[in-house]
């Protein structure tokens, strides 16, 4: 990893993410608050990796942080989360790792491909996982806040069903 100033580093994610945030045809809206998101999670992942020299883990948290982010930009500006968390993990994508997988198949360098092979498996099953935790919170925590409230709207109006077409 190239030793960089931080706000280069946040700088170049920003506009990574801002250009796969355009690339995707995201909203005009949410370009800022994407690449925002995306450089966000590349810090963190740079401060994690220093921390604990495991590009797995500092991945995992880096994409749970972005996942979340995108969640609770999701309900502030009215959009899918989607549209904040796919861009904003694409500067956590290990294309290195995929490059250089393949340049050491290529080369005949079999043992250190399958090497770097599974590294670069590990990062993207972090990054799929970091992303699945967050979201299925989010998700459960929605569900029971819903449940909460009806239970409150029934004790209220009393007890009624939501599914129940009006003829």
């Amino acid at each position: 990893m190239v030793d960089l100033p931080i706000y280069l580093n946040f700088t170049f994610a920003f506009l990574a993410t801002v250009g796969f945030a355009v690339y995707f045809s995201a909203p005009k809206v949410s370009l800022i608050p994407s690449g925002i998101i995306g450089g966000l999670g590349w810090l963190l992942y740079i401060f994690l990796f220093k921390w604990n020299d495991n590009a797995v883990i500092s991945t995992f948290f880096a994409a749970g942080f972005v996942a979340f982010l995108g969640e609770v930009l999701a309900r502030k500006l009215k959009n899918p989360a989607t549209v904040f968390t796919i861009p904003g993990i694409l500067p956590l994508a290990p294309g290195v790792g995929i490059y250089n997988t393949m340049l050491y198949m290529v080369q005949k360098e079999f043992e250190l491909g399958f090497s770097k092979g599974v590294d670069t498996l590990s990062i993207s099953a972090a990054i799929a996982l970091g992303i699945l935790v967050v979201t299925s919170i989010t998700n459960t925590y929605n569900i029971l806040n819903r449940r909460r409230l009806l239970k409150k709207l029934e004790l209220i109006h009393g007890p009624f069903n939501i599914n129940k077409k009006d003829s």
